[in-house]
């Protein structure tokens, strides 16, 4: 047996070498190159939703990337309509497209397959086999139609914990999802969630700046955003237009750069008075350089928005095209140049153009023009000026004419005479004999006229108008007057233009008016009419464009008593300015609900109302009657054709009012409508410019902008905080001066054109934090291409970079874990055999005799054997810890340090504190653990020492900076003066097979990382060269403290029917052998599928088992786990024990959660197995 035994040890020997030379040669490398490859397929997909790619290809190259690391898996990508319950497929590349049409647009619900029922309840849903799961009834003949066997569904959701959609892999063969498929469907599921995300924001802002650009863009006139320096910060196309920039060029520019010189110094005084306070707005004539050279005459008009500490932010400039005004006036000077040899036609140019510049009053300045010219034109006897006026030419202004004529000619119907000739033609005509001509009417020949010339009179390209003048003289004109009719003409034609645009601005004004001289007898409404109109044009604040308006009513309208206004709110009228109402009556009717009263009947109808006499009305309210009022008139407000609001006024006297104050409510009414949409235009731009303003303050990553020189010019709060700084501090440094110089060659390449990233440390100066950075970088360009500077995206990822060392070390012992898990498992196996059939022999064999002390030493070997596999199985996934309350870790902790380092030249102090917490833990492990750190303490120390063994209550928070949850923990510090550990090794100590000892196996501190990790505690280590080294080990407290009892170490004997089920032929024999040697009565299957028909089969000839015990893991077949789920389901009364020498699954650890009474590890102990089965059958 010592020879077998001694076998057996070196075949554990050579497995471990094994695992040890596959590990490192192909498991690890094989990991590193995954993990690679998974990081540049995540940074690949981020870089996409970074630039703004398109949604949907953003989730195909996903689910792409995913299918590619996960073979044989088919996946897809559903969102969540906006109705909240619609599934609808975004991304499903290999997945049949017969298959998403059949089932796209379903809604979510408890029971609706994987994706349907992840999405309601919010949690991961694992189907392993479709054919077997309730939730796919109804589903399931279409998923095996397609050969969908398998679908593991996860919910993608929101920062805030909605769910957007589902992330689901699909497989062609019934299966449960690996530690593998687990981390890409966490990695899918995030990158997905932040590009949906991302992508809602987005949206939201492209709608909200659209409606700015659109108020701003399309604005008749040019308009421009510009700042205190001059720069242009947002140009309208009409500004585009006019001067001949694109947008691009505009923004990479200022306005002076396109001013003439001899206008810049006016208006950059202009700018400095305002930006001094002095003056609010500022309007010029100025010029501008047209892209092409040309000039651009302008007529600028100037406003200053400040913040609400009155700081500058920008300027608003409106600039109205006025180079064809310009040029005519031009063309009027140089045509007077001509005219130098007809002094006095000066004055009559100089009469005209005063008269068009000093009037809009078309008539007044047709009068001067024909007064002017009567006087200073030799020769002429006659002039006049037609216009016309549908098919006639009207006789509009004349001197020299007698009444009879007048009478002939006032209106000339179309198309008499040499008047309408010239319109028809729309060119300048001259005859000078009219004897001669055939055109002239008979009224001009009575009148004797002998010589004629006409010009018409034009606007926007149409003949409107003529000009004539006559003489009794035949020769009477020469070329000069004609020019000189061509000036007037000009000049009146920019009249008819003014009288035009003075028509369109004054259309409010004169509507006023209209109304006002109704109003006649109540001259006293004008000062209300205009109170109310100057405070609407001056103020966007409805609030006291509201009470300007009651005030003005209140103190001019006679016999009135109370003025107030009503706006809707919801369901509610509410009083928003009043004039006259006792306080009581504010507390009844500032909220007035609909539909009471007449405030309401006057929403509702929309009309105005009008009581003269309160007695008959049975419309107002108690209040009001309580109030006094006789009589009372409300006209509603509307805005975008709704009643939004009600203007009432109300007297203590009967007949108070008539169609004079009715008409002026209405006119006053159509005010306050101009007022409200001010108000909510101006607040519609204030929100569009603050989110404009605010969109690189509030970007979740850092960003600054840097120049050619490398001086950082901008940077947002983020960037700021990332640096533990302001953003005052970080602008204006120059990147060259930093103390880390790892970005400077990135910033050479993006000066030169090319995209940069970075990723590592990172120190910007000294007095600024210190930490690991995403870097990624780009050039900013001016409107001609050139690269003027860049922009760096700055991501914080230090937190990131922690974590990644924490999963590369759970990614090592897991790598290991696997071999040494199938290791463990055959193992255990040979050793229950084996240990089962040593102490069935000892049960049968004389304690005096020989062979029993062999058989004694033989089952002590196989023990020892047994504690061989705790440590394969610390590494696997089969290592979760069985764990037990315990109350004694102290004592646990000092037995096992003492016994480490007995018979060395190394000591332990201890210091426990009393009243120790208890924990949950796996005794065998922690233990385990001990002995190692103690060893490694007394390795550490070759000339011997004293090793300190601290054991404390200890409660971590936030602020303790230990990746632990909060609450309450035992701390283990274990302390030796050793040789101490390198620094460059600390981070290393806890790789599989890492170690700096000539005969270790590296396999030590792993452990212990392991175990600890699988009691949900944390392992830390402080080490200092020549001073020594401490590790602390924190391990969750326990919420309740443990019974008292004591186990019996007896074999107990019992009767009964068992079932074994194991896939071992001699694990079944021996589990056989020792249960019969107990009492009981046994029967063996070798699977989970026999054993159930066996089960069925007892129950049927009525002598049912009183206890099933099964082996979890059956390769190729049916395990435990399985077979007692489908117990169940035939018998809910069913007993059973689950059994394993290894597992991955929770089976073990938390039997009873899946219907087991109890456990039993490999290999066997009979004295434990006596107990564990009496116990599970009269617990029944």
């Amino acid at each position: 047996m010592e020879t077998e035994l001694s076998k057996l040890q070196e075949l554990i020997d050579e497995l471990f070498e094994m695992r040890k030379r596959v590990a490192q040669s192909e498991a690890l490398e094989a990991e590193h190159k995954r993990s690679e490859a998974i990081k540049s397929g995540t940074n690949r997909v981020l870089e996409m939703v970074a630039r703004g790619a398109p949604l949907i290809e953003v989730l195909d190259v996903l689910a792409r990337f995913i299918e590619e690391h996960a073979d044989g898996m088919l996946c897809s990508i559903l969102l969540l309509d906006s109705d909240g319950i619609t599934l609808r497929y975004y991304a499903a590349p290999t997945l049949s497209k017969a298959y998403i049409s059949s089932v796209d647009g379903f809604s979510i619900g408890p029971g609706v397959r994987s994706c349907g029922t992840a999405a309601y309840r919010k949690e991961q849903v694992i189907v392993e086999d479709i054919v077997s799961d309730p939730l796919w009834v109804g589903y399931r003949e279409l998923a095996l139609k397609y050969g969908l066997h398998a679908c593991w569904s996860t919910p993608i959701l929101s920062t805030s914990g909605d769910v957007l959609g589902t992330f689901a892999m699909y497989y062609s063969e019934p299966r449960s999802p690996s530690p593998e498929h687990l981390e890409l469907i966490t990695i899918a599921t995030h990158i997905a969630g932040i590009a949906i995300e991302s992508r809602g924001a987005e949206k939201a802002l492209e709608e909200s700046e659209e409606r700015f650009r659109s108020a701003f863009d399309y604005a008749a006139v040019g308009m421009a955003l510009v700042a205190p320096d001059g720069r242009w910060l947002k140009v309208n196309r009409s500004l585009c237009e006019l001067v001949g920039y694109s947008e691009e060029e505009l923004l990479s520019t200022n306005f002076q750069s396109i001013t003439h010189p001899d206008d810049l110094e006016a208006d950059l005084e202009y700018v400095q008075q305002m930006l001094a306070g002095e003056i609010d707005t500022y309007q010029m004539e100025k010029r501008y350089f047209h892209k092409s050279g040309q000039v651009v005459w302008v007529l600028l008009s100037v406003s200053l928005v400040r913040d609400s500490q009155g700081r500058p932010l920008y300027f608003i400039s409106q600039i109205q095209d006025i180079t064809e005004r310009k040029r005519v006036e031009s063309s009027l000077r140089d045509s007077l140049t001509l005219l130098s040899k007809k002094n006095r036609y000066e004055s009559i140019i100089s009469t005209v153009t005063r008269s068009v510049h000093h009037s809009l009053n078309l008539e007044e300045v047709l009068q001067n023009a024909v007064e002017a010219m009567s006087k200073n034109i030799e020769g002429v006897d006659n002039i006049s000026i037609y216009m016309v006026d549908g098919q006639e030419a009207v006789l509009k202004a004349y001197r020299g004419y007698p009444n009879w004529f007048i009478e002939q000619v006032r209106k000339i119907p179309y198309p008499k005479g040499f008047t309408w000739k010239t319109i028809i033609d729309g060119k300048a005509r001259y005859v000078a004999d009219a004897e001669q001509d055939t055109v002239i009417g008979p009224a001009g020949r009575l009148l004797g006229t002998k010589s004629y010339a006409a010009m018409p009179i034009s606007s926007q390209d149409n003949t409107v108008g003529v000009i004539n003048i006559n003489s009794l003289h035949k020769n009477a004109f020469d070329e000069e007057e004609l020019k000189l009719l061509g000036i007037v003409a000009k000049q009146i034609e920019i009249a008819i233009n003014n009288a035009q645009q003075a028509e369109v601005l004054r259309q409010s004004e004169e509507i006023l008016k209209e109304h006002l001289s109704h109003l006649c007898k109540k001259n006293r409404y004008e000062s209300i009419i205009s109170t109310v109109t100057r405070s609407v044009h001056k103020s966007v604040n409805l609030k006291e464009v509201l009470q300007n308006a009651v005030e003005a009513l209140s103190k001019n309208i006679d016999r009135v008593s109370h003025v107030s206004i009503f706006l809707v709110e919801g369901e509610e009228a509410v009083l928003k300015s009043h004039v006259g109402f006792p306080g009581w009556f504010i507390e009844r009717v500032k909220r007035i609900p609909y539909p009471k009263g007449a405030i309401w009947k006057t929403i509702i109808e929309g009309i105005t109302i009008y009581c003269p006499d309160v007695d008959s009305d049975v419309v107002i309210g108690p209040a009001g009657k309580q109030l006094g009022i006789k009589s009372y008139l409300c006209t509603p407000i509307n805005f975008e054709d709704k009643v939004v609001g009600v203007l009432n006024i109300n007297s203590l006297e009967k007949c108070a009012f008539d169609e004079e104050e009715l008409k002026l409510l209405q006119i006053v009414a159509q005010q306050i409508e101009t007022a409200i949409n001010n108000a909510r235009t101006v607040e519609a731009h204030r929100q569009s410019e603050e989110r404009y303003h605010t969109l690189f303050d509030q970007a979740p990553v850092g960003v600054y902008i840097f120049d050619r020189d490398l001086t950082i010019t901008h940077c947002n709060k983020r960037m700021a905080e990332i640096l533990s700084s302001s953003p005052e501090k970080v602008v204006g440094i120059n990147i060259r001066r930093l103390k880390n110089q790892c970005v400077l060659p990135l910033m050479d390449r993006v000066l030169e054109g090319q995209n940069a990233s970075y990723e590592g440390f990172y120190e910007a100066t000294n007095s600024f934090a210190k930490l690991w950075v995403s870097i990624r970088l780009s050039p900013l360009r001016d409107a001609e291409g050139k690269v003027i500077g860049g922009m760096a995206v700055v991501e914080d990822v230090t937190e990131r970079k922690r974590m990644e060392e924490e999963i590369l070390k759970a990614q090592k012992l897991e790598s290991v874990g696997i071999l040494a898990g199938g290791i463990a498992h055959d193992f255990n196996n040979l050793l229950s055999a084996i240990l089962g059939n040593i102490s069935l022999t000892k049960l049968y064999t004389n304690p005096d005799d020989k062979s029993y002390k062999r058989l004694t030493q033989a089952e002590k070997a196989c023990i020892r054997a047994s504690d061989l596999t705790q440590q394969l199985l610390t590494f696997s996934k089969g290592g979760a810890p069985v764990k037990k309350l315990l109350s004694s870790l102290g004592d646990l902790i000092k037995d096992t340090a003492s016994f480490a380092v007995s018979g060395s030249n190394v000591r332990c102090e201890f210091h426990i504190a009393e009243d120790l917490w208890s924990v949950e833990v796996d005794e065998g492990q922690v233990s385990q653990v001990i002995n190692n750190l103690v060893i490694n303490a007394q390795q550490a120390m070759p000339e011997g020492g004293l090793i300190k063994v601290l054991v404390d209550n200890v409660q971590i928070n936030k602020e303790a900076g230990i990746p632990l949850r909060e609450g309450k923990y035992v701390k283990v510090s274990v302390e030796d003066r050793g040789i101490g550990i390198p620094r460059e090794y600390l981070s290393k100590i806890f790789d599989p097979y890492f170690t700096t000892k000539h005969r270790g196996s590296g396999l030590g501190l792993a452990t212990v990382y392991s175990i600890i990790k699988n009691h949900d505690g944390y392992v830390d280590v402080q080490s200092e060269v020549g001073v020594g080294t401490k590790f602390f080990l924190y391990i969750p407290a326990a919420e309740t403290k443990p019974e008292r009892g004591t186990e019996e170490k007896m074999i107990l004997g019992g009767s009964g029917r068992i079932l074994v089920m194991d896939d071992e032929e001699a694990v079944r024999g021996a589990l056989g052998e020792m249960l019969r040697y107990l009492g009981y009565e046994v029967e063996c299957a070798g699977d989970g599928r026999e054993a159930i028909d066996l089960y069925i089969k007892a129950k049927r000839i009525k002598r049912p088992f009183d206890l099933v015990i099964m082996d979890l893991t059956i390769p190729g077949g049916m395990g435990g786990k399985e077979a007692m789920e489908e117990l169940s389901k035939l018998d809910s009364e069913v007993r059973a024990i689950v059994s394993s020498g290894y597992s991955n699954d929770l089976a073990m650890s938390e039997f009873r959660k899946y219907g087991f009474r109890g456990f039993v590890g490999k290999p066997y102990r009979i004295e434990e197995l006596s107990r564990i089965v009496r116990e599970a059958i009269n617990r029944g």
